[in-house]
C-alpha cells in the first residue's frame, strides 16, 4: 500500500481570508450602468492619432462606496466597515456604448 503524501503546509499558519461586501450594491450598479450608457458622443474617436494608437472617448464618475471588509485567520475574525471614494471610468472605442475600463480607490 502506498504511503499517503505528506501535507506540504503542515505546521504552517493557515492563510488569511479577506472578503468584501458592498452596501447599496444595486444603486452602485445603476450609477455605473448610467455612466456606461451615456447617450452622447464627444467625437474623440474620430481624431487623427499616430498609426499604432487608437483614439477613444472616456467617461468617469466619482462615487462614495461603503461596505465591510471581513478578515479571517483561523479562529480570529475582524469585521471592518469602510466608506471611501472610487473613480469609475468607462471607455468607448466604437458606437456600441461604453465599457467599464477601470476602477480606482481614491484613498
Amino acid at each position: 500500500m502506498p504511503k499517503p503524501k505528506k501535507n506540504q503546509n503542515e505546521g504552517l499558519p493557515s492563510k488569511p481570508t479577506v472578503a468584501a461586501t458592498i452596501d447599496e450594491l444595486v444603486f452602485l450598479q445603476s450609477l455605473v450602468t448610467k455612466l456606461a450608457s451615456k447617450p452622447f458622443d464627444l467625437g474623440r474617436r474620430k481624431q487623427k492619432t499616430l498609426a499604432e494608437w487608437q483614439a477613444m472617448d472616456t467617461s468617469s464618475l466619482e462615487a462614495y462606496v461603503s461596505g465591510h471588509l471581513l478578515f479571517e485567520n483561523g479562529n480570529e475574525k475582524v469585521d471592518m466597515p469602510f466608506t471611501t471614494a472610487f473613480l469609475f471610468t468607462c471607455t468607448q472605442l466604437n458606437k456600441e456604448g461604453y465599457d467599464l475600463a477601470w476602477v480606482s480607490s481614491l484613498s
